[in-house]
């Protein structure tokens, strides 16, 4: 390959990027400055024209479909053997395969390599169970309403995305749902070990810690990986900034870090502090990194200059940020439009007749090419309902997740409790799917003796049956048979590749009738567990132990949001497929481009979001969303507001959202049809 391939088609500040090889590098890229890539155009000239080792490159992202976008275009750069061979992986991802070989440091902890990594449900369950270790009675007397389990669990991630111990959250904790969350905390963590799990909090903590506390371990992963990048940069929290930090840098004592560390990104599109992402990332970097190179890319190749000004002006109210200055090279494209409605129902109908009139005026050829961001969930209801009415085809993206469906985490949880059989959750989900006349009491009963004697449910059915009290003679006969259909499923996983293992499952526990019986024209469960075959088929390898850790740990981690999809109904829908007009929410819309975007709430109160009113960080973080949402439209952005909204049971007068002064008169106009 001519250096020409990989160094001819970029501008001069992204060719500055690509060629800046050595030191640690820092790339503020704007939306739409094709930060991808810049970042798979510099690994293809490490490779190519630097001499570089394939599999001394790393590269970060927080998306698997990033990564694999990513992989795909090295594989047209380089050659897929040689993509192949480099680590491309989420930060979760790449954790979890760098505590698979650390079984002393696991074995710390009573665990061992095989261990599962718990999402939501999984850990909401383990919670629930922690909190009939804690006393609250303090803290919520009968008189008060107790937290919900989801929102405690909230409180506990946001402490360990901030690395703070049980012990410091309670000395910081200034509410009582943060007091009970730290008094809860050491327990859920228990629990979870006793299963040998992780959450995704656990993966992050894990490995930070392993890497600070033996420097002859990080040494290990700062020779294999000497060039690293880091996608989406400004979304790290504190554990992903510390584990850049050790791998570039390495410790206070042991400085061994080539400081061969590039981070893209853009400090404007920094949505996610409530998952730990910090403002200080940037100057964390300049700080710890003192010889950085800073590059900026500006040009946008995406947006007309009238979306990138109304963009820039909402967002340089900021205080926090570095100042950029977004330009295209496109010629021409539209105002941005306003509609006023006088209510929620009446701003659903003008959209709706909005993206009918893109589409009868062939602006548009796709329904697809039109994308509907809002700020929070319940806005969807609305919408849903007109674009029915108006008979215009459309998906909610975030909802109702393939992987979330009862039979795939009813398959899943079987396949768990072969590879862990100290996973209590998925255990317990079983027990009685297919039915085997397995009641809530008898499962009670197990349950509550394996508590009792510190076992996990498998112990307690494997070795202690004949001691569990008031357990009926039919419990007991179902239980043994239940013991003696894992026996056969865990020796049958040690010789049959990973899909036919999964045929075995659905055929010896009897799920494939009950399939059979639950499938209908519009939830199709046969075909859901064949897709998920389909993705086992992936991870088909020589050592079968391998691949089945390695087809769970996927599955887990990417949670299929970026790859499948299910609609209303619950058949299964390829996004890339289905033309259908696409709702999202402003944050879920980050990464994504469409030709027609529609943002609807431009109010106060909605957009931005009511308790942000008195924060300033909170309000500032409210800019960077509208500013991610209009700078997600190519050629056309048109806002909608409602005059009054129907919230918590009654009728509120809105005013107008305070973005909409900040855009300059000259780049917008109102609807020529005005709906009063």
């Amino acid at each position: 390959m001519a250096k020409d391939d990989v160094l001819g088609t970029l501008n001069k500040p992204q060719r500055q990027a690509v060629t800046t090889t050595e030191g640690p590098l820092l790339i503020l890229a704007g939306p739409g400055s094709g930060k991808t890539r810049v970042i798979t155009h510099r690994i293809a000239y490490l490779v190519k024209h630097e001499q570089v080792k394939p599999w001394n490159v790393l590269a970060v992202t927080f998306t698997n479909r990033a990564a694999k976008e990513m992989r795909e275009r090295l594989d047209t750069l380089i050659g897929p053997g040689r993509a192949k061979v480099m680590t491309i992986r989420t930060f979760h991802s790449l954790c979890a395969s760098v505590l698979r070989q650390e079984g002393d440091y696991l074995a710390h902890y009573g665990m061992n390599v095989h261990y599962v990594i718990y999402d939501q449900k999984d850990q909401l369950q383990v919670l629930r169970r922690a909190l009939d270790f804690v006393d609250a009675s303090d803290l919520f007397p009968d008189t008060r309403q107790p937290p919900k389990p989801g929102d405690i669990l909230e409180a506990i991630s946001r402490a360990k995305s901030h690395m703070r111990t049980p012990q410091r959250m309670a000395e910081l904790a200034t509410k009582d749902i943060e007091r009970l969350a730290a008094r809860v905390y050491p327990h859920y963590n228990q629990l979870l070990r006793a299963r040998n799990a992780l959450d995704f909090d656990d993966l992050l903590l894990f490995v930070e810690h392993l890497w600070r506390s033996q420097p002859e371990r990080l040494q290990v992963y700062q020779h294999r990986y000497q060039f690293i990048h880091v996608d989406e940069f400004q979304d790290c929290n504190l554990p992903q900034y510390k584990l850049v930090r050790l791998l570039g840098y390495g410790t206070e004592d042991c400085h061994q870090g080539l400081g061969n560390v590039c981070v893209v990104g853009d400090d404007d599109q920094m949505i996610y502090t409530w998952r730990g992402a910090s403002a200080e990332n940037v100057l964390r970097f300049e700080r710890d990194f003192p010889q950085t190179t800073t590059i900026l890319l500006e040009q946008n190749y995406r947006s007309t200059q009238a979306i990138l000004d109304a963009a820039q002006n909402v967002v340089r109210e900021n205080r926090q940020r570095k100042e950029k200055h977004l330009w295209t090279a496109k010629q021409g494209g539209a105002l941005l439009t306003l509609h006023v409605a006088a209510d929620d129902i009446e701003e659903a109908r003008a959209v709706a007749r909005a993206i009918k009139q893109f589409k009868e005026q062939r602006t548009v050829a796709h329904w697809r090419e039109i994308a509907v961001l809002y700020r929070m969930n319940a806005q969807s209801r609305a919408l849903e309902q007109q674009l029915r009415l108006a008979l215009i085809p459309y998906i909610v993206i975030g909802s109702h997740s393939f992987w979330e469906r009862k039979e795939i985490k009813d398959v899943l949880a079987y396949v768990r409790v072969v590879a862990n059989p100290a996973d209590d959750v998925a255990l317990e989900r079983i027990l009685n799917v297919p039915n085997r006349g397995l009641g809530q009491q008898t499962i009670g009963r197990l349950r509550s003796f394996a508590d009792e004697h510190k076992l996990s449910l498998s112990q307690a059915i494997s070795d202690h049956l004949a001691q569990i009290p008031k357990l009926t003679a039919r419990a007991k006969t179902s239980l043994l048979a239940f013991r003696q259909l894992l026996a056969e499923l865990v020796e049958e996983s040690r010789r049959l590749p990973l899909p036919e293992f999964m045929d075995s499952i659905l055929v010896k526990t009897g799920y494939q009738q009950e399939l059979v019986a639950t499938s209908t024209e519009d939830i199709d469960r046969e075909a859901n567990v064949s897709e998920l075959r389909r993705v086992a088929e992936e991870f088909v390898d020589d050592d079968l132990a391998t691949s089945l850790q390695t087809f769970l740990e996927h599955v887990t981690l990417i949670g299929g949001a970026d790859t499948v999809q299910t609609g209303d109904n619950g058949k299964l829908v390829n996004k890339q497929e289905k033309d259908c007009v696409h709702l999202i929410t402003l944050h879920a819309s980050k990464g994504l481009e469409f030709p027609v975007i529609c943002i609807v709430g431009c109010d106060e109160g909605s957009l931005p979001h009511s308790r942000a009113s008195f924060d300033q960080a909170q309000m500032e973080e409210e800019r960077r969303l509208a500013y991610v949402g209009f700078t997600r439209a190519m050629n056309h952005l048109l806002l909608f507001r409602a005059q009054r909204r129907y919230i918590f049971g009654e009728v509120r007068d809105m005013d107008a959202s305070r973005f909409l002064d900040d855009i300059p008169s000259g780049l917008i106009t109102s609807a020529s049809e005005r709906v009063l």
